[in-house]
């Protein structure tokens, strides 16, 4: 296999931070933020004058350093990365409601009491419907009611949380 650092001259992977963020498909605010992580450069940029990146020694700085602890975890980020993460959860979840892919905490229990008021009258009428349909004698069905009631006052009280 050929080595890729010899492919292109040092001179053609040189880039400015627009074409480090195209090249990466992120922002520049991305780049910015690499930038802030540690990401190498050959020459700090200001008004006048452009940053200046090493294609390549940003991509083994991207691919080759550790990850973070734990994307999930705000505890373990820096306290401007934890506002960020908060604001974006934020964020996130008023487009999840948006676009009814989340419901409100009420909405939520209207629907479980709905739904399992509806379970609860076809357990009252599973026992009659089985004496009809499959011809069984009435112990048999007092038997499957006693359970079944057991089951419907589980319902109740899930109902009620």
């Amino acid at each position: 296999m050929a080595d890729v650092t010899k492919i292109a001259t040092h001179t053609a992977r040189l880039v400015n931070k627009a074409q480090t963020a195209k090249f990466f498909e992120v922002s520049v605010n991305a780049v910015d933020g690499w930038i802030r992580r540690g990401c190498p450069f050959i020459q700090r940029g200001d008004l006048r004058t452009p940053w200046i990146f090493d294609l390549l020694k940003v991509l083994e700085w991207r691919f080759t350093r550790p990850t973070r602890a734990c994307f999930d975890d705000p505890e373990a980020m820096s306290p401007r990365d934890r506002r960020h993460w908060y604001e974006g959860e934020a964020v996130r979840v008023q487009v999840e409601e948006i676009r009814a892919s989340l419901i409100t905490c009420s909405e939520f229990r209207t629907e479980k009491k709905r739904i399992l008021s509806a379970i609860a009258e076809c357990l009252t009428r599973l026992p009659d419907r089985l004496e009809v349909a499959c011809g069984l004698p009435p112990a048999i069905t007092g038997v499957i009611r006693s359970e079944l009631e057991k089951a419907r006052s589980m319902l109740a009280n899930a109902q009620n949380e």
